[in-house]
């Protein structure tokens, strides 16, 4: 008997430095409304040897207890919402407000391209055969900027056992777009005895999140510890500093 098994793989890829995937890519990595620019749009470039057909949404992006949260939306307009690149070849999505109106607080968005998999053939065989389709999704963040728009971090640090309990909340009206937090750990005689990087992520207007971090044996050592929230904001890398004590 004949069995054909088709296994989708889905890949989320979520846009911290580039979008790409092995036969697509998305450009840019991510897309500003303002009242200056109430529409943009976005490449779809298909650099394999097969048609890209993808589908799109989009979805207003919040976060809840510092988790991405994602409904779908009707405050943006796009067209097309089914994408097809021959090989080679590039399309442009355009993009836009549904009711230009700007707020006071960023509002975020995405726009989600999922690409719809060649349909699996049966062919005729006399042992079990399996189908593997790739599916690449890509998620796009979309900002809607207010008039007057300025990130502010808060950092509160505890010790915590053998680890740090860092707690970042943004205070702006902007999102803060994180990249990752350095502990240093160092001596009585200020010298430095160990180092430990957490990766982070986008932390939305009047959101906070809790890093638990564990601290390595050598970290036994500090007698405090500076924390550094570290932030790409308009392509240059700002830092925010605190300390606290090993006891």
């Amino acid at each position: 008997m004949k069995t054909l098994f088709s296994i989708c793989l889905i890949i989320s890829l979520l846009l911290v430095n580039s979008v790409f995937a092995a036969e697509w890519s998305v450009m840019p990595i991510n897309l500003h409304l303002s009242a200056q620019a109430k529409s943009q749009t976005l490449t779809v470039s298909n650099s394999g040897k097969k048609t890209l057909r993808a589908q799109a949404k989009t979805v207003v992006w919040t976060q809840k207890d510092g988790i991405d949260v994602q409904e779908e939306t009707k405050d943006l307009v796009f067209y097309p919402k089914i994408i097809v690149v021959p090989p080679g070849q590039d399309r442009i999505i355009r993009l836009g407000l549904a009711h230009p109106q700007i707020p006071t607080v960023e509002k975020a968005y995405r726009i989600i391209l999922e690409e719809i998999p060649e349909p699996v053939v049966d062919e005729p065989t006399k042992s079990t055969s399996a189908k593997v389709n790739i599916i690449t999704v890509m998620s796009v963040p979309i900002f809607l900027l207010p008039k007057d728009g300025k990130p502010s971090l808060e950092v509160v640090s505890n010790k915590i056992g053998t680890g740090l309990d860092v707690s970042v909340k943004n205070t702006g009206n902007v999102h803060a777009n994180l990249r990752r937090i350095v502990i240093n750990g160092v001596d009585a005689s200020d010298k430095q005895v160990c180092s430990v990087v957490q990766q982070a992520w986008y932390l939305l207007p009047g959101i906070s999140r809790n890093y638990q971090i564990k601290l390595p044996s050598d970290c036994a050592k500090a007698t405090s510890f500076g924390v550094e929230v570290i932030q790409d904001n308009a392509k240059t890398l700002s830092q925010v500093t605190t300390n606290v004590s090993a006891q």
